[in-house]
Order: structure tokens, then sequence, then C-alpha cells
């Protein structure tokens, strides 16, 4: 895979100064969901970690499950039968996922602007703590870095602040309103 043009050059620039947030805020903004789904694991650890965290925006976003991190065998089976196989999204205006059908909310989240638990990055935490299904209340944690008004990359995980915690990487796609 090639990386896009957009993509930041570096921080050492011939001039001395320091281009690095210029470049990656630059780059952020005109990344497509599509290139998130070219990248390698590497790829898209460096947007992860490199790239800001723009405002969360609202809307109805579709996801696609992009690269697993290591996990045991029962919790990718789990990851990919919810996740990979099956249709999912946000509504980021009621802050509810849902599954097949859009219309389907299934799990409501408050979501927080902070550090990510598993990176060096800041993010937006989704907490299920006193919004979701009691059964998985303590179970379900994830994080999204909005990279621009149409295009969030996310981590989907459990509730754990070490790095099993991290399951995969996908990416969202803002469903076009009819």
């Amino acid at each position: 895979m090639i990386i896009p043009s957009h993509f930041p050059s570096g921080v050492n620039r011939p001039d001395g100064v320091d281009h690095w947030s210029m470049d990656a805020s630059r780059a952020a903004a005109a990344i497509t969901p599509d290139e998130l789904a070219q990248m390698s694991m590497g790829q898209l650890e460096q947007v992860w970690s490199m790239y800001p965290c723009a405002p969360l925006p609202g809307g109805m976003w579709q996801a696609t499950y992009l690269e697993e991190f290591p996990m045991t065998p029962t919790k990718k089976l789990l990851a990919r039968a919810l996740f990979k196989w099956r249709l999912f999204g946000l509504d980021l205006n009621t802050h509810k996922w849902w599954f097949k059908d859009a219309t389907r909310a299934v799990v409501e989240f408050d979501p927080q602007h902070g550090p990510s638990r598993w990176r060096d990055a800041d993010v937006i935490q989704l907490h299920y703590e006193t919004t979701g299904p009691r059964l998985f209340r303590g179970m379900l944690y994830d994080e999204l870095k909005p990279l621009n008004e149409n295009c969030i990359l996310g981590i989907g995980g459990s509730n754990q602040d070490n790095a099993q915690g991290a399951w995969f990487f996908f990416a969202l796609s803002r469903v076009p309103v009819l």
C-alpha cells in the first residue's frame, strides 16, 4: 500500500521548523474511510497516534471492521461474530450503536473526550457504565478518533485498561441522509 500524498512527511524539515501538527491536521482532514480500509495495522496505528482528534460530529455512521489486535481465540470469534460479519454502526446524534439496520439502536453510550486507555492518543472515549445494557455495562468500552467530518477511526474492545482490552480497528463512514 502506498500512503497517499496528503499524509505527513515527517517533522524534521530543512527549515528546522516542526511542521508535524500542521501536516497531520491537513492529512487528517483529507483522509477517507476507503483509505483507512486499505491500510496495514502499522499504518492504522500511525494514524491513531499521530493524527489530531477532531470534534465528534453528529449524524448516522456505518462501520467497517478493519484490522485485529492480538487476542484470544474466544475474543476473536466474539469480535468477528458481533462486528466483522454483521452490519453495524453508530448514531452520533442519540449516542447509540445499531446492528443490521440504523433504526435498530441497541446500546447507548456516553462519549467523553480524553486520553486513550490503550495508546498514546487523544480520543473520544465511549462509556457504557450508566447507559448500556445492565448485563454488559462493566464489559463494554470503545474509542473513537474523529479525523474529519466524514471519517472516524475507532478501536472496539472491552473495558480493560491494558492492551488486552483493544480488539480491533474499525472505520466509520457517514451514512447519506435520504
